[in-house]
């Protein structure tokens, strides 16, 4: 499936070998604790101090460009490109994947197309689970890893469980929008569940 690579300036070089999902210019505006970052357009983004310390982001000034960028390696940073410091950042309610899928589906002529676009969205946000998952297990103690890996075994039930479900009940839908309906609501499946692990990694000490 076709992969939108949005690779701006220095993060070519930076990024060769790495697939960058999606990239955008920003301006930082401040920093408040506890550890969120604030861009001129009025977003926030909670980093936590995770492998970075305030002193590193409060040199940072008013009005400086910086990289918005999301890779299937790092996930979602801010990257001043002075410095090539990478913050590394929660997602939002809007997660940057979905910035993907909008580029996507804006390109898309098709119904099948923007099948296509929701499939590639759902294979993205399987990786980026899955990321999240070995970041966890490098970072947690054994005894709390353990709860966790017990809870996702659980959660996969639930996700085959209810992806049967929903290929029984749009499989007899008539018309096309099924090939989009069926496919974007498993990425939602997976996507509140990204949204799970990612908050417990970044809140976790």
């Amino acid at each position: 499936m076709k992969i939108y690579l949005l690779i701006i300036g220095f993060l070519t070089s930076l990024y060769a070998n790495e697939e960058v999902l999606y990239s955008e210019k920003v301006k930082f505006d401040t920093i408040n604790d506890p550890g969120y970052v604030y861009l001129v357009d009025g977003r926030s983004f909670y980093f936590g101090y995770i492998n970075n310390t305030f002193d590193v982001v409060y040199k940072w000034e008013q009005n400086q460009e910086l990289s918005l960028i999301f890779t299937k390696e790092d996930g979602a940073l801010l990257i001043n490109e002075r410095t090539n410091e990478k913050l590394q950042i929660q997602n939002n309610s809007e997660h940057l994947l979905d910035a993907n899928l909008n580029q996507c589906l804006k390109s898309a002529q098709t119904t099948l197309s923007a099948s296509d676009c929701y499939s590639t969205y759902y294979d993205n946000l399987d990786s980026e689970l899955n990321r999240l998952y070995k970041l966890l297990q490098k970072k947690l103690d054994k005894d709390m890893f353990l709860k966790i890996k017990e809870m996702q075994r659980s959660w996969i039930k639930f996700r085959d469980n209810s992806f049967k479900v929903e290929d029984e009940l749009f499989y007899r839908t008539e018309g096309t929008i099924r090939l989009i309906e069926a496919p974007s609501r498993k990425a939602k499946t997976v996507k509140s569940q990204v949204a799970y692990l990612e908050s417990i990694y970044f809140y976790s000490y």
